[in-house]
């Protein structure tokens, strides 16, 4: 996988390619890519139920149906592809079979044996560990998926922030097979539930051919015997099974049952962001500009999409964009607030616009981020989105992200929302690392926050102010 593939997947997952300049090869990486996968990327046989086999497992097929097409996949693909991005990132990676209980083969299941390097300035060692290369299990691709990473240890209980897991040993298996089990529910839950057994060895993509041919057609196999997607989301898990649609957040649980296909493909679109099944209708697809790296949405069979709406908003109309002196570095923005789902994400919207509209776009990186975790994972917060919509500025991939420590090296200019934000900060990335940090309307020269329109509903205000500080940023920057 290239820079720009790498990129790409990185716009798949909801995470701005800008990271691909402050992200180091550490555990907490690991950690963002695999949960930002998982809540991008839906578990998925809708090809298998299609009849679209045998499924393709070469790096350039994965990545034009899960990056390019959007689809989802099942664990072959999944790790496969998330493998090949962990590569490019600067990670060691092995592939490894795992044995289902219900099926009885070492290669009915593919995951990630991942370690850091040992020349990794950020290297992160798992705790307890006597050995440098403790490795961590890295894994996109079970339906029911563990959320973060797992170290490779014995008889340890380890929390993902929804269920606990517990890796021990399995002699029953085969010599030096480790077993890995999920303990559901609460703390005072003992029971262990087996996901899969696996040994010493290693496997290559080759090694996959056979078991992935037998899931997608033999009548035993789960897969061959009606639609099954779901995904992992911060809120819980979405599963569409069959006729029924499932969420599950906790010890709460909602059922649907489905009743027709035009419902089945609602749900398709409105849960999954995956096209419908049997759909006639032109696709989305998005095409990538190689000298940029700038994304744009078009639809195949298509006419181009006018901008005329766009002139009804309060942005300045576009003008062309001047030629890139390839020897600037882009100027980088990164938006601040509590949870990445209003304030931040609004702004990053409305400054991609505004530059956009300028021909500025190949001078800026702009992202936003969480100071918290309690929104991880989750889209722009539904009435921000339509305020957005209302004043014509189109919506970028996004996906609620915390910001880590040391990121301030990555970013020229770190806005902020309000005081609390800058009290989260301090803590983040560190006192002396706050020369970058401003709040939004300071460049406008008012020493006040941007309300958090979570509480106060007033999308509007909230849009006046994103506005009038992005612009007076822009202006700033020059």
């Amino acid at each position: 996988m290239n820079r720009l593939q790498l990129e790409q997947y990185l716009d798949r997952i909801g995470i701005s390619a800008g990271a691909l300049d402050w992200l180091s090869v550490n555990a907490d990486a690991l950690s963002l890519l695999q949960r930002a996968h998982l809540a991008s990327i839906p578990f998925e046989n809708l090809d298998i139920v299609q009849g679209k086999t045998p499924l393709a497992l070469d790096e350039d097929a994965l990545f034009e149906k899960m990056v390019r097409q959007r689809h989802g996949g099942i664990c072959y693909e999944q790790n496969l592809l998330f493998a090949a991005a962990l590569r490019a990132f600067g990670f060691n990676v092995e592939l490894k079979g795992g044995r289902h209980p219900k099926y009885g083969d070492d290669m009915d299941h593919l995951f990630l044996l991942v370690t850091i390097p040992d020349d990794s300035p950020d290297r992160q060692h798992a705790k307890g560990a006597t050995s440098t290369q403790t490795p961590w299990l890295a894994d996109v691709g079970f339906a029911a998926n563990f959320a973060t990473p797992l170290r490779l240890v014995i008889e340890e209980t380890q929390d993902d922030g929804f269920d606990r897991y517990l890796i021990s040993t399995a002699p029953e298996a085969g010599k030096d097979y480790l077993r890995l089990s999920r303990i559901p529910g609460l703390e005072g839950d003992t029971e262990a539930n087996e996901m899969f057994t696996f040994g010493p060895q290693t496997c290559v993509p080759s090694d996959c051919r056979e078991r992935c041919d037998w899931f997608s057609t033999a009548p035993e196999s789960r897969f061959t015997q009606g639609p099954l997607v779901t995904m992992q989301c911060v809120e819980g898990r979405r599963t569409l099974s069959g006729n029924h649609y499932i969420e599950t957040s906790g010890d709460m649980r909602r059922s649907i049952d489905v009743a027709s296909s035009e419902q089945f493909n609602q749900l398709l679109r409105e849960k999954f962001d995956l096209h419908p099944l049997c759909e006639n209708e032109p696709r989305e697809a998005r095409t990538y500009d190689a000298n940029n790296s700038t994304t744009s949405n078009t639809t195949l069979g298509a006419e181009p999409a006018t901008t005329e709406s766009a002139s009804e908003s309060v942005l300045p109309p576009r003008t062309e964009e001047r030629r890139p002196n390839m020897s600037e570095k882009p100027t980088r923005v990164l938006f601040v607030c509590h949870g990445n789902i209003c304030r931040s994400s609004m702004a990053q919207c409305v400054l991609q616009h505004l530059v956009d509209q300028a021909g500025l776009t190949s001078r800026f990186t702009i992202d936003s981020a969480a100071t918290t975790n309690e929104e991880i994972g989750n889209p722009i917060y539904p009435p921000a989105r339509e305020k957005l919509d209302a004043e014509g500025v189109p919506i970028v991939p996004h996906r609620a992200r915390r910001i880590m420590a040391g990121e301030q090296n990555g970013w020229d200019y770190i806005v902020c929302m309000d005081d609390e934000n800058i009290r989260h900060l301090r803590r983040i990335l560190g006192p002396e690392n706050m020369g970058k940090v401003r709040k939004l309307m300071s460049y406008v020269g008012e020493d006040r926050e941007v309300a958090d329109p979570w509480y106060t509903r007033d999308f509007d205000a909230t849009y006046n102010d994103v506005l009038a500080g992005c612009t007076a940023l822009l202006k700033e920057i020059g």
